[in-house]
């Protein structure tokens, strides 16, 4: 089994959380992190329209 592998079941086990569980939460942090970068340009955006 590979190294990332068997650090990432045992994090999944530690949490009691599933691998699908993981995956939403990453995608909700990275489509926050989207909106923040969006936030900052928009009053640019808007100005220039």
């Amino acid at each position: 089994m590979p190294f990332y592998k068997a650090i990432t079941s045992r994090a999944f086990s530690f949490l009691r959380i599933q691998r699908s569980t993981a995956g939403v939460l990453a995608m909700v942090v990275l489509v926050g992190m989207g909106e923040r970068m969006a936030e900052r340009f928009l009053p640019v955006y808007i100005l220039a329209l």
